[in-house]
């Protein structure tokens, strides 16, 4: 009798943990379905990640409303992207090991999207300690985590902010819990709200961006004195300069610091989820020498085209054979003297668009009136282009396009940083590229660079190439007057973008971009930006009106040296004529 008592004690037990069991099975599932429609309402699919724990193979058969890729917990990270590609999963783990194995799985796909974390929501589910499992998630850059765990019987979410009042990046000390049985009311932790904990900027202390000079230079004062201020504002942060004794100093501090920590970034071939969107972007310039000069005795001859000189020529040679040998027809006989004669008529006609004598023929007055009409036209054009050339200084060929430049071999002096940046690919297959590259004079500190700038504007045989800003600070360091041609041309090495970097993938860099762009969109950042740039070039290099030109006789020496031509033809003809006469 006792036996059956025993065996009916323990069948009732046996039933009542099946119906606890079942019960609690029922319960998990309707408080994952009610937390799933909370908080994945907009999620086209979920991947479940399952380490196959007993109530877990309860949750797989679960109708979510919703495809639903199941993957197990010690799957191989490169096969994890043909199961999904979303950005929405359930973690049902036992332990803080397998969700650090679940947490990899996401950090590999991560990696092959070179996408960060931002938007990656996780719904973990596990009896492990609260504490632990939110430690664990971030540490392992999950930050939008909602926990369901068991406690005191029922289940219960929770969530923690890493970077609450008082935390800072530590341990989780504040946890936010809801009970399931009502309705889910819990959200995702809003982590762009930094409760005063520290944003860090590290910088290089031999860096330009170095504290001693946020009073100096434009984008330093931009970037340290109003977008970190602003951006700790807009993220209720701290604003700290951590200052790196080596650059290697500075990426390891990165790389470390469980707060948000950023620095700057101007290598434009930098992968996408390791930079922000660019915060100042300048304009690349080719500093080329001015030309030369051209000398006064020539500025005539840039009236018309040689082929424009050589039609003149031999229109005046042909009038005057036409105007000798109608002469010489009429009195049928050809002299010298009608020769030289006709040659006097029509460079009268050239020069002054008048003859002393008209001649009695029709045929003759034909030949003139072509002539007239036509040396018109020819003087009217000569007179006003040269107004403008002796007004105007005239120079050689000027070097205005980057193919230009490349063509004309001239040694290039650039800054190492910017060539390691912009020039440092082989891979390119573009013969431009490859040939302003082979003439690139790397700089090593910034005076050499100075005075590579001042070579070009002193000896006129070399080039530099800089950004719009660095070229304005080096010529307001100059007394003289800087006579170069800059060729603003950012085709070849892309634009001087200036950008935040930070840690591979990471999660805050979603935040500081949009931070970015609403700086941008709304024109504050431009207008600060234009602001700084006047307040600092204001006392710099003015261009300067041009003064009205005074005829000198540099400008006309030349119309002296055509009066003293002539006299020396008239002086020729003379002799001639009088040689002509004592012989004949």
């Amino acid at each position: 009798m006792k036996i059956l008592l025993i065996l009916a004690c323990v069948i009732s037990m046996a039933a009542s943990l099946a119906i606890v069991k079942d019960r609690r099975n029922a319960s998990t599932a309707t408080c994952i379905r009610k937390t799933i429609d909370k908080l994945f309402s907009d999620a086209h699919s979920i991947t479940f990640v399952t380490d196959y724990s007993e109530y877990c193979d309860d949750i797989v058969p679960l109708e979510l409303n919703r495809p639903v890729f199941v993957v197990a917990v010690n799957l191989h990270p490169k096969t994890v992207n043909f199961f999904t590609t979303g950005n929405d999963f359930i973690f049902c783990v036992r332990n803080v090991d397998l969700l650090s194995y679940a947490s990899y799985l996401i950090g590999h796909l991560k990696w092959s999207e070179r996408k960060g974390y931002s938007d990656v929501r996780v719904l973990v589910i596990s009896p492990e300690n609260v504490e632990r499992m939110h430690d664990q998630c971030w540490k392992s850059w999950l930050h939008n985590v909602v926990l369901l765990s068991w406690g005191s019987g029922e289940e219960v979410l929770s969530v923690t902010n890493q970077f609450a009042e008082g935390n800072c990046g530590a341990r989780a000390r504040v946890i936010e819990k809801e009970s399931c049985a009502g309705s889910v009311n819990i959200q995702f932790p809003k982590t762009s709200n930094l409760n005063q904990c520290p944003l860090f900027l590290a910088v290089y202390h031999k860096s330009r961006f170095h504290l001693k000079f946020t009073q100096h230079f434009p984008d330093v004062r931009y970037i340290m004195k109003f977008v970190m201020p602003l951006m700790a504002q807009y993220f209720n942060a701290k604003y700290v300069v951590h200052v790196a004794t080596d650059e290697g100093g500075v990426q390891q501090f990165i790389q470390n610091d469980k707060n948000i920590s950023i620095y700057l970034q101007v290598d434009p071939n930098a992968p996408a989820n390791v930079v922000s969107q660019p915060i100042i972007t300048l304009p690349i310039v080719w500093i080329v020498p001015k030309s030369l000069p051209v000398p006064a005795i020539r500025v005539v001859l840039l009236a018309f085209k040689s082929l424009m000189w050589y039609l003149i020529i031999f229109t005046f040679v042909s009038t005057v054979f036409v105007w000798w040998l109608i002469v010489g027809c009429q009195n049928r006989r050809f002299r010298l003297e009608d020769g030289l004669d006709a040659m006097t008529n029509v460079s009268s006609l050239t020069i002054l668009s008048s003859i002393p004598v008209m001649p009695r023929s029709f045929l003759h007055r034909s030949v003139i009136l072509a002539y007239l009409i036509y040396i018109i036209h020819i003087s009217c054009a000569f007179t006003s282009r040269w107004i403008e050339l002796l007004t105007v200084p005239q120079y050689e060929l000027q070097i205005k396009t980057v193919q230009q430049l490349a063509d004309a071999n001239l040694p290039i002096y650039i800054s190492n940083n910017f060539q390691r940046n912009h020039f440092s690919r082989n891979d390119t297959n573009n013969a431009l590229y490859e040939k302003l590259q082979k003439l690139l004079i790397p700089c090593r500190t910034h005076d050499t660079m100075t005075t590579g700038i001042r070579r070009v504007h002193n000896y006129r045989n070399c080039a530099a190439i800089v950004t719009h800003q660095d070229i304005i600070t080096t010529q307001m360091s100059m007394t003289d007057k800087f006579d170069v041609v800059k060729i603003e041309d950012s085709s070849i090495t892309g634009a001087h973008h200036l950008k935040f970097g930070y840690k591979l993938n990471y999660y805050f860099a979603f935040h500081i971009d949009t931070f970015l762009q609403k700086l941008v969109e709304s024109g504050i950042g431009p207008k600060e930006f234009n602001e700084l740039n006047a307040e600092y070039f204001k006392n710099g290099i003015r261009e300067e009106a041009q003064d009205t030109v005074v005829l000198t006789l540099g400008h006309l020496y030349f119309a002296f040296c055509l009066l003293g031509l002539g006299l020396a033809l008239a002086l020729v003809v003379f002799l001639v004529e009088l040689f002509t006469g004592f012989i004949f």
